[in-house]
């Protein structure tokens, strides 16, 4: 019984940190303190860091289980502790949603590879396949295969699309 007061007073000491580092997890209080729990019985250093005082380092080590522990809780698979995080990662599942086939008409399809044929016969199609190429894969990937910076891969691709705008405007 005298392991379980222990890990009574930590939790209630530490309570506001845990509760805001579980903010974006879906776990109900009584669920936060179960996670807690499992964590600080799993290892015994915390207990004993506490028992001698070493409150931070003992929040510390808990902290380090308690973001593996949750990692399952998060729909996004890593820890999330900032609403920025949070939004970003929700956008994307929610742009990964709407591109899905039942999404996306076959209409809207058609016209987009229509749109892009149409833009490749004006511009050329490595002009227009380089922008899709930076846009697809990512500005890190882009940059490796052709040996530049990011910031030089930006101003490029950002000057196409502005000579593009221009152009069909």
């Amino acid at each position: 019984m005298r392991d379980y007061e222990v890990f009574e007073e930590f939790y209630k000491n530490a309570y506001q940190i845990i509760r805001r580092a579980c903010a974006y997890s879906g776990l109900n209080h009584e669920e936060v303190k179960q996670e807690c729990a499992i964590v600080y019985f799993e290892n015994p250093l915390i207990a004993e860091q506490f028992s001698e005082g070493n409150n931070k380092s003992a929040l510390r080590l808990l902290m380090v289980g308690l973001r593996q522990s949750l990692k399952d809780f998060y729909d996004f698979g890593t820890h999330v502790d900032r609403n920025s995080v949070y939004e970003s990662g929700l956008a994307g599942l929610q742009r990964i949603h709407d591109n899905t086939d039942e999404a996306v008409g076959i209409e809207n399809e058609i016209m987009n590879k229509l749109e892009i044929e149409r833009l490749k016969k004006k511009f050329g199609e490595e002009y227009i396949d380089d922008i899709i190429e930076y846009y697809d894969f990512g500005s890190d990937s882009y940059c490796k295969k052709h040996g530049i910076t990011n910031e030089t891969a930006r101003k490029r691709i950002s000057r196409k699309i502005q000579k593009l705008r221009h152009e069909e405007a």
